[in-house]
Protein backbone atom coordinates (compact mmCIF):
# COMPACT_ATOMS: atom_id res chain seq x y z
CA UNK A 1 0.00 0.00 0.00
CA UNK A 2 2.59 2.32 0.89
CA UNK A 3 4.77 1.67 -2.59
CA UNK A 4 1.10 2.73 -3.94
CA UNK A 5 0.90 6.27 -2.47
CA UNK A 6 4.83 6.86 -3.33
CA UNK A 7 4.61 5.76 -7.05
CA UNK A 8 1.10 7.83 -7.82
CA UNK A 9 3.15 11.12 -5.49
CA UNK A 10 5.91 10.37 -7.67
CA UNK A 11 3.37 10.28 -10.90
CA UNK A 12 1.74 13.43 -9.72
CA UNK A 13 4.90 15.50 -9.23
CA UNK A 14 5.72 14.61 -12.48
CA UNK A 15 2.74 15.53 -14.36
CA UNK A 16 2.78 18.91 -12.54
CA UNK A 17 6.52 18.95 -13.57
CA UNK A 18 5.99 19.09 -17.13
CA UNK A 19 3.14 21.53 -17.17
CA UNK A 20 5.22 23.79 -14.87
CA UNK A 21 6.02 26.27 -17.47
CA UNK A 22 4.68 29.53 -16.55
CA UNK A 23 5.15 31.45 -19.45
CA UNK A 24 1.81 33.64 -20.90
CA UNK A 25 0.98 32.76 -24.09
CA UNK A 26 -0.16 35.17 -26.16
CA UNK A 27 -3.61 33.83 -26.31
CA UNK A 28 -4.00 34.09 -22.72
CA UNK A 29 -4.19 37.79 -23.39
CA UNK A 30 -6.46 37.17 -25.86
CA UNK A 31 -9.29 35.09 -23.58
CA UNK A 32 -8.49 37.90 -20.85
CA UNK A 33 -10.10 40.68 -23.36
CA UNK A 34 -12.77 38.75 -24.89
CA UNK A 35 -13.55 38.41 -20.69
CA UNK A 36 -13.20 42.05 -19.77
CA UNK A 37 -15.30 42.69 -22.71
CA UNK A 38 -18.06 40.37 -21.94
CA UNK A 39 -18.15 41.92 -18.14
CA UNK A 40 -18.03 45.61 -19.19
CA UNK A 41 -20.97 44.96 -22.39
CA UNK A 42 -24.78 45.60 -21.84
CA UNK A 43 -25.04 42.55 -24.28
CA UNK A 44 -23.06 39.39 -25.75
CA UNK A 45 -19.71 41.42 -27.94
CA UNK A 46 -20.43 39.65 -31.60
CA UNK A 47 -18.48 42.48 -33.01
CA UNK A 48 -14.77 42.45 -33.07
CA UNK A 49 -13.56 46.07 -31.45
CA UNK A 50 -9.74 45.77 -30.97
CA UNK A 51 -8.77 45.54 -34.96
CA UNK A 52 -8.71 48.39 -37.16
CA UNK A 53 -8.00 46.39 -40.38
CA UNK A 54 -11.32 44.74 -41.74
CA UNK A 55 -12.77 41.61 -39.40
CA UNK A 56 -16.11 39.63 -40.15
CA UNK A 57 -19.08 41.44 -39.27
CA UNK A 58 -19.63 38.96 -36.22
CA UNK A 59 -16.86 37.76 -34.18
CA UNK A 60 -17.43 34.28 -33.69
CA UNK A 61 -15.33 32.91 -31.00
CA UNK A 62 -14.84 29.37 -30.21
CA UNK A 63 -12.71 30.26 -26.79
CA UNK A 64 -15.30 32.34 -25.59
CA UNK A 65 -16.71 30.51 -22.49
CA UNK A 66 -12.55 29.94 -22.12
CA UNK A 67 -12.41 34.06 -21.65
CA UNK A 68 -15.21 34.30 -19.45
CA UNK A 69 -14.04 31.95 -17.07
CA UNK A 70 -10.43 32.93 -17.12
CA UNK A 71 -11.38 36.79 -16.73
CA UNK A 72 -13.02 35.99 -14.01
CA UNK A 73 -10.50 34.17 -11.79
CA UNK A 74 -7.87 36.60 -13.07
CA UNK A 75 -10.32 39.43 -11.79
CA UNK A 76 -10.67 38.27 -8.43
CA UNK A 77 -7.83 36.02 -7.16
CA UNK A 78 -5.14 37.59 -9.67
CA UNK A 79 -3.04 36.09 -12.68
CA UNK A 80 -1.31 33.44 -10.64
CA UNK A 81 -4.38 31.68 -10.30
CA UNK A 82 -4.89 30.74 -14.25
CA UNK A 83 -1.28 28.90 -13.10
CA UNK A 84 -3.18 26.73 -10.30
CA UNK A 85 -6.08 25.85 -12.45
CA UNK A 86 -3.63 24.34 -14.90
CA UNK A 87 -2.26 22.12 -12.84
CA UNK A 88 -5.75 21.07 -10.96
CA UNK A 89 -6.84 20.67 -14.71
CA UNK A 90 -3.74 18.86 -15.45
CA UNK A 91 -4.29 16.37 -12.68
CA UNK A 92 -7.68 15.65 -13.16
CA UNK A 93 -7.19 14.44 -16.86
CA UNK A 94 -4.32 12.42 -15.36
CA UNK A 95 -6.82 10.77 -12.96
CA UNK A 96 -9.28 10.00 -15.68
CA UNK A 97 -5.95 8.48 -18.00
CA UNK A 98 -5.49 6.28 -14.59
CA UNK A 99 -9.29 5.46 -14.48
CA UNK A 100 -9.75 4.55 -18.65
CA UNK A 101 -6.22 2.62 -18.43
CA UNK A 102 -7.27 0.59 -15.45
CA UNK A 103 -10.69 0.36 -17.19
CA UNK A 104 -9.00 -1.28 -20.26
CA UNK A 105 -7.61 -4.28 -18.07
CA UNK A 106 -3.81 -2.24 -16.69
CA UNK A 107 -2.99 -2.89 -13.29
CA UNK A 108 -2.24 -0.54 -10.96
CA UNK A 109 1.37 -0.10 -11.87
CA UNK A 110 0.48 0.62 -15.70
CA UNK A 111 -2.37 2.88 -15.16
CA UNK A 112 0.32 4.91 -13.94
CA UNK A 113 2.50 4.14 -16.79
CA UNK A 114 -0.55 5.38 -18.72
CA UNK A 115 -0.55 9.10 -17.15
CA UNK A 116 3.81 9.27 -17.64
CA UNK A 117 2.79 8.67 -21.23
CA UNK A 118 -0.25 11.15 -21.10
CA UNK A 119 1.43 13.76 -19.46
CA UNK A 120 3.19 13.88 -23.33
CA UNK A 121 0.51 15.59 -24.77
CA UNK A 122 0.04 18.15 -21.50
CA UNK A 123 3.79 19.23 -21.83
CA UNK A 124 3.65 19.53 -24.92
CA UNK A 125 1.40 22.82 -24.89
CA UNK A 126 4.20 25.03 -23.05
CA UNK A 127 2.27 28.13 -21.66
CA UNK A 128 0.32 28.97 -18.93
CA UNK A 129 -3.16 27.92 -19.97
CA UNK A 130 -4.29 27.44 -23.32
CA UNK A 131 -8.17 26.60 -24.03
CA UNK A 132 -6.54 22.68 -25.43
CA UNK A 133 -5.87 21.58 -22.05
CA UNK A 134 -9.61 21.49 -21.60
CA UNK A 135 -10.23 20.07 -24.27
CA UNK A 136 -7.63 17.33 -23.67
CA UNK A 137 -9.78 17.15 -20.45
CA UNK A 138 -13.14 16.76 -22.12
CA UNK A 139 -11.45 14.20 -24.48
CA UNK A 140 -10.29 12.20 -21.74
CA UNK A 141 -13.46 11.98 -20.22
CA UNK A 142 -15.21 10.95 -23.40
CA UNK A 143 -13.51 8.39 -23.53
CA UNK A 144 -13.32 7.48 -20.17
CA UNK A 145 -17.45 7.32 -20.59
CA UNK A 146 -17.26 5.60 -23.91
CA UNK A 147 -15.25 2.72 -22.61
CA UNK A 148 -17.13 2.41 -19.07
CA UNK A 149 -20.54 2.11 -21.47
CA UNK A 150 -18.63 -0.47 -23.98
CA UNK A 151 -16.87 -2.96 -20.55
CA UNK A 152 -19.84 -2.93 -18.74
CA UNK A 153 -22.61 -3.13 -22.22
CA UNK A 154 -24.52 -0.41 -20.53
CA UNK A 155 -25.86 3.08 -21.98
CA UNK A 156 -26.14 4.81 -18.79
CA UNK A 157 -22.90 6.66 -18.94
CA UNK A 158 -23.36 7.93 -21.98
CA UNK A 159 -25.98 10.07 -21.01
CA UNK A 160 -23.31 12.18 -19.22
CA UNK A 161 -22.01 12.71 -22.83
CA UNK A 162 -24.40 15.56 -23.91
CA UNK A 163 -24.25 17.75 -21.40
CA UNK A 164 -20.39 17.37 -21.60
CA UNK A 165 -20.73 19.03 -24.69
CA UNK A 166 -22.92 21.61 -24.08
CA UNK A 167 -19.73 22.90 -22.33
CA UNK A 168 -16.80 21.98 -24.33
CA UNK A 169 -18.78 23.38 -27.41
CA UNK A 170 -18.62 26.74 -25.54
CA UNK A 171 -15.06 26.40 -23.67
CA UNK A 172 -13.19 25.38 -27.35
CA UNK A 173 -13.69 24.47 -30.92
CA UNK A 174 -11.71 21.37 -30.63
CA UNK A 175 -15.08 19.59 -29.43
CA UNK A 176 -15.12 18.06 -33.15
CA UNK A 177 -12.62 15.34 -31.66
CA UNK A 178 -15.29 14.09 -29.53
CA UNK A 179 -17.62 13.54 -32.66
CA UNK A 180 -14.80 11.10 -34.43
CA UNK A 181 -14.68 8.98 -30.98
CA UNK A 182 -18.82 8.79 -31.02
CA UNK A 183 -18.43 7.50 -34.36
CA UNK A 184 -15.81 5.01 -33.40
CA UNK A 185 -17.85 3.81 -30.60
CA UNK A 186 -20.99 3.52 -32.41
CA UNK A 187 -18.78 1.75 -35.40
CA UNK A 188 -17.55 -0.60 -32.62
CA UNK A 189 -21.00 -1.71 -31.51
CA UNK A 190 -22.01 -2.57 -34.94
CA UNK A 191 -19.65 -4.88 -35.61
CA UNK A 192 -20.08 -6.32 -32.72
CA UNK A 193 -24.03 -6.50 -33.17
CA UNK A 194 -24.42 -5.58 -29.66
CA UNK A 195 -28.45 -4.53 -29.58
CA UNK A 196 -27.15 -1.04 -28.18
CA UNK A 197 -27.06 0.77 -31.53
CA UNK A 198 -29.77 2.80 -31.56
CA UNK A 199 -28.79 4.42 -28.32
CA UNK A 200 -25.35 5.54 -29.60
CA UNK A 201 -27.17 7.30 -32.46
CA UNK A 202 -29.16 8.96 -30.43
CA UNK A 203 -26.40 10.23 -27.85
CA UNK A 204 -24.72 11.63 -31.13
CA UNK A 205 -27.58 13.43 -32.22
CA UNK A 206 -28.08 14.76 -28.83
CA UNK A 207 -24.62 15.60 -29.10
CA UNK A 208 -24.76 17.66 -32.41
CA UNK A 209 -27.94 19.41 -30.73
CA UNK A 210 -26.00 20.42 -27.71
CA UNK A 211 -23.33 22.27 -29.71
CA UNK A 212 -25.84 24.57 -30.83
CA UNK A 213 -26.35 25.57 -27.20
CA UNK A 214 -24.32 28.53 -27.76
CA UNK A 215 -24.26 32.22 -28.03
CA UNK A 216 -24.09 31.94 -31.88
CA UNK A 217 -26.29 29.09 -33.11
CA UNK A 218 -25.88 27.77 -36.66
CA UNK A 219 -23.22 30.67 -37.27
CA UNK A 220 -20.67 28.63 -34.84
CA UNK A 221 -20.81 25.61 -37.29
CA UNK A 222 -20.21 27.65 -40.41
CA UNK A 223 -17.62 29.40 -38.83
CA UNK A 224 -15.63 25.81 -38.05
CA UNK A 225 -16.01 24.36 -41.47
CA UNK A 226 -14.67 27.58 -42.89
CA UNK A 227 -11.82 27.23 -39.99
CA UNK A 228 -11.25 23.55 -40.62
CA UNK A 229 -10.74 24.21 -44.39
CA UNK A 230 -8.29 27.61 -43.67
CA UNK A 231 -4.85 26.74 -44.63
CA UNK A 232 -2.32 28.45 -41.67
CA UNK A 233 0.90 28.24 -42.99
CA UNK A 234 2.32 30.91 -41.47
CA UNK A 235 1.62 29.08 -37.52
CA UNK A 236 4.38 26.68 -36.56
CA UNK A 237 1.90 24.12 -34.63
CA UNK A 238 -0.46 23.58 -38.05
CA UNK A 239 2.76 22.17 -39.87
CA UNK A 240 2.83 18.54 -40.50
CA UNK A 241 5.41 16.13 -38.74
CA UNK A 242 7.90 16.40 -41.50
CA UNK A 243 7.70 20.16 -41.46
CA UNK A 244 8.14 20.23 -37.83
CA UNK A 245 11.27 18.24 -38.53
CA UNK A 246 12.78 20.47 -41.22
CA UNK A 247 12.16 23.64 -39.18
CA UNK A 248 13.05 22.58 -36.20
CA UNK A 249 9.62 23.27 -34.76
CA UNK A 250 7.71 21.74 -32.44
CA UNK A 251 10.21 18.52 -33.47
CA UNK A 252 10.47 17.25 -29.97
CA UNK A 253 6.93 16.61 -29.34
CA UNK A 254 7.02 15.20 -33.41
CA UNK A 255 9.72 12.94 -31.63
CA UNK A 256 7.71 11.34 -29.35
CA UNK A 257 4.22 10.86 -31.74
CA UNK A 258 6.69 8.88 -34.40
CA UNK A 259 8.08 6.53 -31.39
CA UNK A 260 4.00 6.20 -29.97
CA UNK A 261 3.12 5.02 -33.68
CA UNK A 262 5.84 2.69 -34.01
CA UNK A 263 5.29 1.15 -30.63
CA UNK A 264 1.64 1.25 -31.39
CA UNK A 265 2.22 -0.68 -34.72
CA UNK A 266 4.55 -3.34 -32.63
CA UNK A 267 2.16 -3.87 -29.81
CA UNK A 268 -0.77 -4.11 -32.20
CA UNK A 269 0.63 -7.12 -34.45
CA UNK A 270 1.84 -8.87 -31.66
CA UNK A 271 -0.99 -9.22 -29.25
CA UNK A 272 -4.00 -8.86 -32.19
CA UNK A 273 -6.14 -7.07 -29.30
CA UNK A 274 -6.78 -3.60 -30.55
CA UNK A 275 -10.37 -4.47 -32.25
CA UNK A 276 -11.41 -3.12 -35.76
CA UNK A 277 -13.13 0.17 -34.44
CA UNK A 278 -10.18 1.32 -31.68
CA UNK A 279 -7.83 0.49 -34.71
CA UNK A 280 -9.68 2.89 -36.93
CA UNK A 281 -9.87 5.37 -34.04
CA UNK A 282 -5.95 5.15 -33.74
CA UNK A 283 -5.34 5.90 -37.59
CA UNK A 284 -7.47 8.87 -37.75
CA UNK A 285 -5.96 10.22 -35.22
CA UNK A 286 -2.16 9.38 -36.35
CA UNK A 287 -3.33 11.04 -39.44
CA UNK A 288 -4.42 14.44 -37.73
CA UNK A 289 -1.08 14.13 -35.64
CA UNK A 290 0.90 13.64 -38.88
CA UNK A 291 -0.57 16.53 -40.75
CA UNK A 292 -0.85 19.05 -38.12
CA UNK A 293 1.28 19.11 -35.18
CA UNK A 294 -1.01 20.67 -32.93
CA UNK A 295 -3.25 17.75 -32.91
CA UNK A 296 -0.69 15.33 -31.91
CA UNK A 297 -1.95 15.52 -28.48
CA UNK A 298 -4.48 13.02 -29.24
CA UNK A 299 -2.82 10.63 -30.28
CA UNK A 300 -0.48 10.74 -27.51
CA UNK A 301 -3.60 10.42 -24.99
CA UNK A 302 -5.40 7.58 -26.81
CA UNK A 303 -1.56 5.75 -27.03
CA UNK A 304 -1.76 5.56 -23.06
CA UNK A 305 -5.32 4.67 -22.62
CA UNK A 306 -4.91 1.94 -25.56
CA UNK A 307 -1.73 0.66 -24.97
CA UNK A 308 -1.14 0.60 -21.36
CA UNK A 309 -3.01 -2.91 -20.83
CA UNK A 310 -1.01 -4.18 -23.90
CA UNK A 311 2.59 -2.68 -22.17
CA UNK A 312 0.92 -4.33 -19.28
CA UNK A 313 1.06 -7.79 -20.72
CA UNK A 314 4.38 -7.37 -22.66
CA UNK A 315 5.98 -7.24 -19.56
CA UNK A 316 3.27 -9.32 -17.13
CA UNK A 317 6.56 -11.61 -16.72
CA UNK A 318 8.92 -9.24 -15.93
CA UNK A 319 6.80 -7.07 -13.25
CA UNK A 320 5.35 -10.67 -11.63
CA UNK A 321 8.94 -11.61 -10.75
CA UNK A 322 9.52 -8.37 -9.43
CA UNK A 323 6.66 -7.91 -7.18
CA UNK A 324 7.30 -11.78 -5.73
CA UNK A 325 10.36 -10.24 -4.29
CA UNK A 326 9.07 -9.16 -0.80
CA UNK A 327 12.98 -8.24 -0.05
CA UNK A 328 12.76 -5.63 -3.07
CA UNK A 329 9.98 -3.27 -1.44
CA UNK A 330 12.50 -1.40 0.42
CA UNK A 331 14.44 -0.37 -2.17
CA UNK A 332 11.33 0.02 -4.26
CA UNK A 333 10.54 2.03 -0.96
CA UNK A 334 13.96 4.51 -1.06
CA UNK A 335 13.92 4.75 -5.18
CA UNK A 336 10.69 6.52 -5.31
CA UNK A 337 11.11 8.50 -2.24
CA UNK A 338 14.24 9.99 -3.59
CA UNK A 339 12.63 10.39 -6.80
CA UNK A 340 9.88 12.30 -4.77
CA UNK A 341 12.35 14.53 -3.22
CA UNK A 342 14.15 15.25 -6.64
CA UNK A 343 11.28 16.06 -8.30
CA UNK A 344 9.13 17.88 -5.07
CA UNK A 345 12.66 20.20 -4.73
CA UNK A 346 12.58 21.00 -8.28
CA UNK A 347 9.22 22.10 -8.66
CA UNK A 348 9.92 24.10 -4.81
CA UNK A 349 13.04 26.02 -6.38
CA UNK A 350 10.62 26.43 -10.01
CA UNK A 351 8.34 29.50 -10.17
CA UNK A 352 5.55 26.82 -10.64
CA UNK A 353 2.49 28.52 -9.02
CA UNK A 354 3.08 31.93 -10.59
CA UNK A 355 2.57 33.39 -14.08
CA UNK A 356 5.37 35.42 -16.15
CA UNK A 357 3.74 37.54 -17.52
CA UNK A 358 6.78 39.75 -19.59
CA UNK A 359 7.52 35.78 -21.36
CA UNK A 360 5.79 34.15 -24.22
CA UNK A 361 6.78 30.64 -25.42
CA UNK A 362 7.63 30.26 -28.82
CA UNK A 363 9.17 27.13 -30.32
CA UNK A 364 12.08 26.06 -28.10
CA UNK A 365 12.71 29.80 -27.09
CA UNK A 366 11.35 32.16 -24.67
CA UNK A 367 10.15 35.85 -26.24
CA UNK A 368 9.33 38.39 -24.74
CA UNK A 369 6.49 40.76 -25.02
CA UNK A 370 6.93 44.59 -25.65
CA UNK A 371 8.77 46.34 -22.75
CA UNK A 372 6.64 48.29 -20.18
CA UNK A 373 8.63 51.16 -21.48
CA UNK A 374 7.17 50.73 -24.71
CA UNK A 375 3.85 50.34 -23.32
CA UNK A 376 4.22 53.21 -21.23
CA UNK A 377 5.04 55.40 -24.50
CA UNK A 378 2.44 53.56 -26.86
CA UNK A 379 -0.12 54.97 -24.40
CA UNK A 380 0.48 58.83 -24.78
CA UNK A 381 -0.62 58.48 -27.68
CA UNK A 382 -4.45 59.74 -28.15
CA UNK A 383 -7.14 56.79 -27.93
CA UNK A 384 -8.24 55.51 -30.99
CA UNK A 385 -4.89 55.14 -32.21
CA UNK A 386 -4.24 52.44 -34.74
CA UNK A 387 -1.06 49.63 -33.87
CA UNK A 388 0.46 47.78 -36.97
CA UNK A 389 2.06 45.08 -34.66
CA UNK A 390 3.43 41.06 -35.04
CA UNK A 391 0.71 39.22 -34.58
CA UNK A 392 2.34 37.31 -31.94
CA UNK A 393 2.07 40.34 -29.82
CA UNK A 394 -1.52 41.35 -30.74
CA UNK A 395 -3.08 40.18 -27.98
CA UNK A 396 -0.91 41.38 -25.67
CA UNK A 397 -1.30 44.71 -26.76
CA UNK A 398 -4.96 44.48 -27.42
CA UNK A 399 -5.09 43.75 -23.44
CA UNK A 400 -2.73 45.83 -22.32
CA UNK A 401 -3.85 48.61 -24.29
CA UNK A 402 -7.56 48.80 -24.27
CA UNK A 403 -8.20 52.07 -25.96
CA UNK A 404 -5.92 51.27 -29.14
CA UNK A 405 -6.51 49.08 -31.97
CA UNK A 406 -4.52 46.63 -33.27
CA UNK A 407 -3.82 45.47 -37.08
CA UNK A 408 -3.39 41.88 -36.52
CA UNK A 409 -3.48 39.11 -33.73
CA UNK A 410 -3.45 35.58 -32.56
CA UNK A 411 -7.19 35.30 -33.08
CA UNK A 412 -6.74 35.03 -36.40
CA UNK A 413 -9.69 33.07 -38.47
CA UNK A 414 -11.83 33.56 -35.80
CA UNK A 415 -12.04 37.92 -36.48
CA UNK A 416 -9.93 38.40 -39.63
CA UNK A 417 -11.05 38.05 -42.92
CA UNK A 418 -9.27 35.86 -45.64
CA UNK A 419 -8.06 39.47 -47.66
CA UNK A 420 -7.00 40.73 -44.04
CA UNK A 421 -4.96 37.88 -43.21
CA UNK A 422 -3.29 37.57 -46.75
CA UNK A 423 -2.07 41.35 -47.25
CA UNK A 424 -1.00 41.47 -43.69
CA UNK A 425 1.29 38.20 -44.30
CA UNK A 426 2.61 39.91 -47.43
CA UNK A 427 3.82 42.99 -45.81
CA UNK A 428 5.24 40.99 -43.20
CA UNK A 429 6.96 38.74 -45.44
CA UNK A 430 7.49 41.38 -47.80
CA UNK A 431 5.57 40.38 -50.63
CA UNK A 432 4.57 43.96 -50.70
CA UNK A 433 5.46 47.04 -49.27
CA UNK A 434 1.55 48.29 -48.33
CA UNK A 435 0.60 49.15 -44.88
CA UNK A 436 -3.41 49.03 -43.98
CA UNK A 437 -4.92 52.02 -44.12
CA UNK A 438 -5.05 54.33 -41.36
CA UNK A 439 -2.07 52.51 -39.66
CA UNK A 440 -0.44 55.28 -36.97
CA UNK A 441 2.24 53.29 -35.57
CA UNK A 442 4.04 50.18 -35.44
CA UNK A 443 5.71 47.88 -32.91
CA UNK A 444 8.12 45.03 -34.65
CA UNK A 445 10.76 42.89 -34.01
CA UNK A 446 13.53 45.48 -34.63
CA UNK A 447 15.19 43.04 -37.31
CA UNK A 448 12.07 41.32 -39.04
CA UNK A 449 12.08 42.03 -42.85
CA UNK A 450 8.88 44.26 -42.01
CA UNK A 451 11.26 46.88 -39.95
CA UNK A 452 13.79 47.25 -42.87
CA UNK A 453 10.75 48.31 -44.88
CA UNK A 454 9.26 50.89 -42.37
CA UNK A 455 12.82 52.12 -41.90
CA UNK A 456 12.51 52.63 -46.08
CA UNK A 457 9.11 54.70 -45.51
CA UNK A 458 9.73 58.11 -45.25
CA UNK A 459 5.85 58.69 -43.36
CA UNK A 460 7.11 56.29 -40.61
CA UNK A 461 10.22 57.49 -37.90
CA UNK A 462 11.79 55.30 -35.84
CA UNK A 463 11.47 56.50 -32.17
CA UNK A 464 12.71 53.97 -30.25
CA UNK A 465 14.02 50.80 -29.84
CA UNK A 466 15.49 48.16 -27.25
CA UNK A 467 16.88 44.89 -27.62
CA UNK A 468 14.21 43.30 -29.24
CA UNK A 469 11.32 45.78 -30.35
CA UNK A 470 11.42 48.71 -32.65
CA UNK A 471 8.34 51.86 -32.34
CA UNK A 472 8.01 53.18 -35.59
CA UNK A 473 5.44 56.32 -35.61
CA UNK A 474 3.83 59.21 -37.98
CA UNK A 475 5.55 62.60 -37.35
CA UNK A 476 2.14 63.91 -36.66
CA UNK A 477 1.64 61.49 -33.14
CA UNK A 478 4.42 63.50 -31.87
CA UNK A 479 5.35 61.23 -29.06
CA UNK A 480 7.81 61.74 -27.12
CA UNK A 481 11.24 60.35 -28.37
Amino acid sequence: MHLKIFASLFVALVVLFKTATNAADADLWGYLAFGRLFFQSSSFPYQDVFAYTPTYDIWVYHEWLTGVVYYYLYNIFGIDSLQLLKHALSLTFSYFVFKTARLRGANFAYALVAVLLGSFALSWYRSVLRAQYITMLFFILFIYLLEKADKENDWKPLVFLMPLMVLWSNFHGGFLVGFLLLAGYTLNTLLTNRPKLPIYGLVTAGCLAATLINPYGLAYWKYLIMAISMPRPEIGEWKNVFQAFISNDYSQGSLIFLIELGASLFLALKFKTINTARLLILLLFAYFGSTSVRHQCFYMILFAVYFSPLLNQFFIASYAELCQKKSLYAVYAIILVVLNIFYGSRLWNRSTYTVNTRKMPYQDLLLSYPSAEMLALINTAQSGTNIFCDYNWGEYLLFHLPNKKVSMDGRYETVYTPQTCEAYFDFMNGKTTELPPKTDLAVLFKHSQAAKQLDSMPQFSRIYEDELTALWIKPALALPR
